[in-house]
């Protein structure tokens, strides 16, 4: 087949949903079919994007400036010819913070301007793009969100060209709750929530990566439309080999690979190991907590700062970036895997299926009914503990450090972990979309 990848985000953009588009398409191109990737063309892209061997091509476009964009424009110029009209001339760096108060009339209207994202400038750019690909006819248009407006894109080719359309939800879109507040308004509530209804009814094809992004999409559909919903998890791309874990010597090692946002705060988790050194009077020779990526500020609070006052400096390492294989380095010297997944029930966050792949005990902050806070139940030898609750992070902390040797799980264990693999659910995409 000829299938069409629209997704706003796709390799190398950092951004996390790029993980997902790359192995969708691969799993396309694996089983045969010639895939197209539109794309958002990156900051400073100028030279095209190499093809991916076996049969992948990309095609960024160039978005339109969105209403938000334009908007920010205006204001930053303003803000500049006030302060050069200003009698110092001369202003301090601002840092952004959320609003605490919002008028009413313009919160209406920032509403607006996020319907149904801040990336509507996509939607037209890609829509060429799709109809420039030539006279030969493409069997299948595939979306991925967030953002939500590539969505849109296969609405309007399903519309206008009649092809068959595969919607695929990483994320809630009506019943998104992480959606900041002072760009919601009940008009724009019911837009994105009509919108939303317009693309499931007429999507052939509805694919959620959690159970819980599922159930509430089905809850949406009539009966006898669920039946063209399925879950299709993001997997686990490299199991390691099932042996019963070892403390390795040295340390304590406790490793995060992420980015704090959304309710990611790490202060709760830090005042864990804090208490711990100081119960135990530890120092770094005794434990050392690794924080990997972009974790040297949660919004406007600096955890450098949050990690000295606790007195743990000699203790937690920054590495804001390191190549993948330094990455699986650090998860297979760890002793214990750090997972934030706060007040997001019904997402799994990528990084669960790394670490379940390393097959090391894992500390999980997540909603205690959340999907999250499930899968590692299921597999067992995790610690799941409340969005706040440092005393059970502590004696997780404890609990891990005082065994040196754990046991096997046995063959249901490495039966889900093996039906969690990438190489599974994408078996699964396949199938369900006639691929």
């Amino acid at each position: 087949m000829r299938v069409v990848l629209v997704a706003y985000h796709y390799d190398p953009d950092p951004a996390v949903g790029s993980l997902r588009a790359a192995k969708v398409a691969r799993a396309l191109r694996d089983s045969g079919h010639r895939v197209h990737v539109v794309t958002a063309r990156l900051p400073g892209e100028i030279e095209p994007r190499a093809p991916v061997p076996g049969g992948v091509s990309i095609h960024p476009v160039t978005p339109m400036r969105s209403a938000r964009e334009m908007f920010a424009a205006l204001k930053s110029r303003l803000a500049l010819l006030k302060r050069r009209h200003s009698q110092n001339g001369t202003s301090g760096v601002r840092v952004w913070a959320p609003p605490i108060r919002v008028a009413a009339w313009k919160r209406f209207v920032f509403s607006l301007m996020w319907l149904p994202d801040d990336r509507q400038g996509f939607i037209l750019p890609a829509l060429r793009a799709i109809r420039s690909l030539g006279r030969e006819p493409i069997d299948v248009v595939y979306t991925t969100c967030p953002p939500y407006s590539p969505h849109l894109v296969g609405l309007l080719v399903k519309w206008t060209m009649g092809v068959r359309w595969v919607a695929e939800f990483r994320d809630p879109w009506a019943a998104n709750t992480q959606k900041p507040w002072w760009v919601r308004s009940r008009v724009a509530d019911a837009v994105d929530a009509w919108l939303e209804r317009v693309c499931l009814r007429n999507a052939d094809h509805v694919v959620s990566v959690s159970e819980g992004i599922h159930r509430g999409l089905c809850a949406r559909l009539e009966p006898e439309r669920q039946g063209r919903c399925v879950v299709v998890r993001n997997g686990i791309e490299c199991l390691a080999r099932p042996s019963a874990w070892e403390r390795a010597p040295g340390p304590f090692r406790i490793a995060y690979v992420g980015t704090f946002y959304y309710s990611r705060d790490p202060r709760p988790f830090l005042r864990s190991p804090a208490a711990v050194v100081r119960k135990h009077g530890h120092g770094p020779a005794d434990i050392r907590l690794d924080l990997v990526g972009l974790c040297r500020s949660f919004g406007t609070v600096s955890v450098e700062s949050a990690v000295r006052d606790l007195g743990l400096g000699d203790i937690v390492h920054f590495l804001d970036w390191v190549p993948s294989t330094t990455v699986r380095t650090i998860l297979d010297q760890a002793d214990l895997l750090l997972l934030l997944a706060q007040e997001q029930p019904d997402q799994v966050p990528n990084k669960l299926y790394e670490y379940l792949g390393a097959r090391k005990p894992i500390l999980a902050f997540a909603d205690a009914r959340g999907e999250t806070a499930c899968m590692l139940r299921q597999a067992g030898g995790h610690f799941v503990v409340g969005n706040h609750d440092e005393t059970a992070s502590e004696q997780a902390i404890e609990a891990v450090w005082g065994h040196a040797r754990s046991v096997d799980r046995g063959q249901s264990e490495e039966a889900l972990l093996t039906e969690w693999t990438e190489g599974v659910q994408m078996r699964r995409l396949m199938v369900a979309i006639g691929a």
